[in-house]
């Protein structure tokens, strides 16, 4: 696991260019579904974690997704108009944040209850920020035709900096994003509370095998990111502060 001085020494991030720069996650869709989807009224609860440092914010670009986006079947988030950030558990239901801007670190973390009904929940810098919200409309279904895919999937990439991106098989409560937020400073993701829930972890730079032209690991678990139309200088030297030792 990172340690404070890996994290300091220097602290990373991977940057994308908003066009066709994206990660492939290993897995089947089938295998996330298992793990985070699920069709109501026993869809599986999750929450996603990251850091993003965006140049642009630009409607439909992709900072996450699992399934078949745009319908019950996927589960996904992007930027919307605003800028703003939507967290989408099915077609219809979904979390809108306020508006965000351009050049600052942001720490995103998105949440759903599972079941049906449930209406998922968007928290930046470790408050809950929801704009509005919609529960119940649609019932997420079992996910479907792709696997997991961050920063786009060729198409509507994420532009800026990106580190610390996290899958859960639990709804984070607000004590638990308290605690991965850490007061504005990345921290060891295995040590917190909620550790045991947490499916994998891409520190993206941070791990000592990492590499923009090869793999970039999970550091948990065996899902590693195989990057995509990238070169090696999209890895830098550019992070959220860092807790010290």
């Amino acid at each position: 696991p990172l340690t404070p001085e890996d994290f300091l020494n220097p602290g990373k991030s991977v940057e994308f260019d908003g066009s066709n720069e994206y990660l492939a996650i290993y897995g089947s869709v089938g295998d996330w579904d298992g793990r985070i989807g699920g069709s109501a009224p026993n869809a599986l609860p999750f929450s996603v974690s990251m850091w993003i440092k965006p140049t642009s914010l630009t409607p439909s670009d992709k900072l996450w997704e699992v399934g078949d986006p745009g319908s019950d079947n996927g589960r996904w988030m992007e930027i919307s108009v605003g800028p703003a950030i939507v967290f989408y558990s099915s077609r219809k239901d979904k979390a809108i944040t306020s508006t965000l801007s351009t050049g600052a670190w942001i720490h995103v973390v998105a949440t759903f209850e599972g079941l049906t009904g449930n209406a998922p929940k968007i928290y930046i810098d470790g408050v809950l920020d929801v704009d509005s919200s919609t529960g119940g409309v649609t019932d997420p279904d079992d996910l479907t035709t792709n696997p997991m895919f961050i920063a786009g999937n060729g198409a509507n990439g994420f532009d800026g900096y990106m580190c610390d991106v996290a899958v859960w098989d639990t709804d984070l409560d607000t004590d638990d994003i308290e605690e991965v937020y850490n007061d504005g400073t990345r921290v060891d993701l295995t040590t917190l509370t909620p550790a045991a829930n947490l499916l994998s972890w891409w520190k993206l730079g941070n791990h000592p095998l990492d590499s923009t032209t090869g793999t970039l690991y999970d550091g948990v678990g065996p899902a590693n990111a195989t990057p995509t139309n990238m070169e090696s200088g999209d890895l830098q030297e550019v992070s959220p502060p860092a807790e010290a030792a």
